[in-house]
């Protein structure tokens, strides 16, 4: 795979779940499961369903309790290698993986 583009995001951060913009949400809660953050808007219902299919393995962090869920996200990109960026890379077509 070759990289086409490279975005760094800045402040935007987003509920990975249901698109929510919470870049200044206010709101504490949410996790990252699986790689994808969580947000307060989502956080109940997902954790009901992680709960219900045994997946808590899967959750690799917690929001601190009593931040904002944005920053939270902001901190943990920071402590991320490329942490701050979205990268598009080409591949195969799903056709051609027919």
């Amino acid at each position: 795979m070759t990289e086409i583009a490279s975005f760094d995001i800045g402040r935007h951060v987003e509920c990975d779940t249901c698109g929510d913009v919470l870049t200044d949400d206010a709101r504490t809660g949410g996790f990252i499961f699986s790689g994808k953050g969580v947000g307060p808007c989502c956080a109940t219902r997902v954790m009901a369903s992680i709960e219900r299919y045994d997946e808590q393995e899967y959750i690799q962090g917690r929001c601190t309790p009593g931040m904002a869920f944005a920053d939270w996200i902001r901190q943990v990109r920071a402590a991320t290698p490329g942490g701050n960026r979205v990268t598009i890379y080409n591949g195969i077509s799903g056709l051609d993986a027919l």
